[in-house]
């Protein structure tokens, strides 16, 4: 089972997802729809959802979300809404992308949410974050860890190459000071274990960012 789609996942990770009554929420690279009951029990105004996968998409819109919906088959770069922004969720995509840094600005300057759900890869068994957005200071390292920084990415796997690729890791104060510079802070984290067995260390960690002045 992939862990996106397990119960265990989808309940740890409604514990951070919260929503405001009648907001609009936009989802980048949606997967299947795994978080459809938490969209639906939050009395959302309008859920969007932009998936380049066809059959993702196609799966995702079966779901039932309790509010206005609009499916995309396109990428975050080919999407435009019509309405504002309040939240944006993205699961499963920034330690896949060539250029994460470029996902991130182009997100907070394109759709402007007052709050950007951002999960990436983390280590499991950390220490309770303590955050400081005045001094910019936490107490423990916590990573984002990008597993293909190449374009071609998992493409080349499927064709059989023998490609490894490059990681590149960002310690959480580094992090925490590049989101300050596009206007947000991080408020919260929820990391999961996503491995079999509760003694593997791998682990997905879901941040909780709020737009400055809001």
């Amino acid at each position: 089972m992939d862990y996106y789609t397990a119960p265990k996942y989808t309940r740890q990770i409604s514990e951070i997802l919260e929503f405001d009554k009648d907001s609009v929420v936009l989802e980048i690279a949606s997967g299947e729809g795994q978080f459809s009951s938490i969209y639906k029990s939050s009395n959302l105004k309008k859920y969007i959802c932009v998936e380049p996968d066809k059959e993702w998409i196609d799966i995702a819109s079966q779901h039932d979300y309790g509010c206005d919906t609009e499916f995309v088959n396109a990428t975050y770069e080919n999407f435009q809404p019509k309405e504002d922004v309040d939240y944006v969720v993205c699961a499963g995509l920034i330690y896949h992308l060539a250029s994460p840094i470029h996902f991130i600005e182009t997100v907070v300057n394109k759709f402007k949410p007052k709050v950007l759900y951002l999960e990436s890869l983390g280590e499991y068994n950390q220490k309770e974050l303590i955050l400081d957005n005045k001094n910019n200071s936490v107490q423990f390292n916590c990573q984002f860890r990008y597993e293909e920084i190449n374009r071609t990415g998992n493409r080349f796997k499927r064709q059989g190459e023998d490609l490894v690729p490059a990681s590149l890791s960002i310690s959480t104060d580094a992090v925490i000071y590049f989101f300050k510079t596009v206007g947000y802070n991080v408020i919260g984290y929820r990391t999961i274990n996503i491995s079999a067995s509760e003694q593997s260390k791998e682990s997905v960690t879901m941040y909780k960012l709020e737009r400055e002045n809001v």
